[in-house]
């Protein structure tokens, strides 16, 4: 008599459904990699700080300067962060500071209108975006009168590449 093994065993079972666990398990942690998942975040959430901030120094700043943004990748935690910082020319509190980004993998650069590029923003050199108190242009924080000269942000991870144009006369944002 002849006995009929047509099926699976439970061992077999066992690999296949382990290996897929694997395999989804792999697919799960780089799917942030493969769409561009953080640099679409970082770009999204410092789009809307850009115009949260605008909102807040044409609405409470006493003087231009005294509300204004940090932009940075932080060199221990390699994360992106963007802060608001209150009575700017004074004590310099940092009201309100975001994480970007949750892996670290994104970054942020900028470019000026003569077309000078500056890739490394960190700790030490941090992208600062200040609003005229009574124009809502953006400006020199040094001087809050000259407009500034920044004129595209750029959020990248991996081959993603996020912009965001920046029409400093009016302190308007347009996101590409």
């Amino acid at each position: 008599m002849k006995k009929n093994n047509d099926g699976f065993t439970l061992v077999e079972l066992i690999v296949v459904i382990a290996m897929m666990v694997i395999f989804i398990g792999v697919i799960s942690v780089n799917i942030g990699r493969l769409t561009g998942y953080d640099a679409k975040e970082g770009y999204k959430k410092i789009s809307s700080a850009i115009t949260e901030n605008k909102i807040e120094t044409l609405g409470k700043a006493k003087m231009t300067g005294d509300i204004y943004l940090e932009i940075y990748k932080d060199s221990s935690d390699k994360n992106l962060y963007v802060q608001t910082i209150h009575n700017g020319r004074s004590t310099k509190d940092v009201t309100d500071k975001t994480k970007l980004t949750k892996r670290g993998r994104a970054s942020v650069s900028y470019e000026l209108s003569d077309g000078t590029k500056v890739e490394n923003v960190d700790n030490s050199n941090p992208l600062v975006i200040c609003f005229n108190r009574a124009s809502g242009a953006i400006v020199d924080i040094n001087d809050g009168y000259n407009v500034s000269k920044l004129k595209y942000i750029y959020i990248t991870a991996g081959s993603y590449k996020y912009t965001i144009e920046l029409v400093p006369q009016t302190g308007k944002i347009i996101g590409k």
